[in-house]
């Protein structure tokens, strides 16, 4: 389940990526649109004015140039994804334009008395009605205005004439129009689910990887985390000839904690451990919890000397926060092992262990250097 905010936030990169994808077609648009217009003009070369079809196919290059232009300016700075900004309103007006320059234009070309030239305006109106279905697939209402405007102009026309040839054509015409329409619902519904789907299983696989290497407890990084982490760390100062330390910690007597308030009492004493522990560390430092009750603490560019200071207050801290909870409450105190190797996060974890142990074997809630 998705909070409101991840939601909100699903939201905007869906429609970010839709707007991209947008973008990305309307490129070759551009030139292929200009291509057309070309093609049109030499078509119509003989059954038209020349001013005409020039100051026609003025626009349509006039308009592919804008449609370019706001290509490169999405290349350098994409659309945020989270409003509909200035910038992105103009490139929906210039392709509205770009439409509406197809349809009405098309009809300002198309001439009176040839019939033959009629029909190739309006078969290359249909193929790029078709084509816009396709090309706008991203964004439904930039489907629809596509069709409507380009196609919607010359039909009417047709319509307007009387003639039946005229009236079958606009009716021919208007299927087309209707069956594109519930193509471009089809395909927009379907790519956006799509779009949906990759979002929601990039995010699972996000969720799993993060799920992997988070204790669901305490919501420190695990044992798994831990080393995978330490393993750098020790590689890093070993390249950089910088000291590292670690702490191990464990719970003094937790066994009676559960035994005597329950394991959900034991739950939150771990929680209330691992609170104090990250509230009294540094933001360099690396602590997780590795086993049942115990934890452990990296120590970037700190020397053993330093370690075990960090280790004394982090004692002393844990002894001076009883745990309270419904019940009562509880002192929670711990034992330290403390170490410092250039050898890899194993060696300091062989270390800190044997300090560790040390500190049980002698009485516990104590420090003790491993070695």
């Amino acid at each position: 389940m998705y909070t409101p905010e991840e939601e909100l936030r699903a939201a905007i990169e869906i429609r970010r990526e839709k707007l991209l994808i947008l973008l990305d077609q309307s490129f070759p648009g551009a030139f292929i649109s200009a291509f057309i217009g070309v093609i049109v003009v030499t078509l119509l070369w003989t059954a038209q004015d020349h001013t005409t079809l020039l100051l026609w196919l003025s626009g349509i290059f006039a308009i592919g140039l804008s449609r370019l232009y706001f290509f490169f300016s999405f290349r350098r700075q994409p659309p945020a994804g989270d409003k509909r900004s200035p910038r992105e309103r103009m490139f929906f007006l210039v392709s509205a334009a770009y439409f509406a320059w197809w349809g009405v234009g098309g009809l300002w070309i198309m001439p009176d008395d040839s019939a033959f030239h009629q029909v190739v305006v309006l078969y290359f109106l249909m193929g790029l009605s078709g084509a816009a279905v396709a090309v706008f697939s991203s964004v439904r209402s930039h489907q629809l205005w596509a069709i409507v405007l380009m196609l919607g102009p010359a039909l009417l026309w047709f319509f307007l004439q009387g003639d039946k040839q005229s009236i079958g054509m606009a009716l021919g015409g208007a299927i087309f129009l209707l069956s594109a329409s519930r193509s471009s619902r089809v395909l927009a519904e379907a790519l956006g689910e799509n779009i949906r789907l990759k979002h929601e299983l990039i995010d699972a696989k996000a969720e799993a990887e993060r799920l992997a290497r988070e204790d669901d407890l305490t919501r420190l990084p695990n044992r798994r985390a831990f080393y995978e982490y330490g393993e750098k760390q020790a590689a890093h100062a070993r390249r950089y000839d910088k000291p590292l330390s670690l702490l191990l910690l464990d719970i003094d007597h937790f066994k009676k904690i559960n035994d005597s308030h329950g394991h959900v009492v034991g739950d939150d004493a771990l929680r209330h451990v691992a609170k104090i522990l990250v509230a009294s560390l540094r933001a360099s430092d690396f602590c997780g919890r590795i086993g049942g009750e115990e934890f452990a603490v990296l120590l970037p560019s700190t020397s053993l000397t330093q370690a075990t200071h960090v280790a004394e207050t982090l004692k002393e801290r844990l002894a001076a926060s009883p745990f309270v909870f419904a019940g009562g409450s509880v002192s929670i105190t711990a034992s330290f092992g403390v170490s410092e190797s250039d050898e890899g996060v194993n060696e300091l974890v062989r270390l800190a262990d044997a300090g560790l142990y040390r500190a049980k074997a002698n009485g516990r809630d104590r420090v003790e250097v491993g070695g």
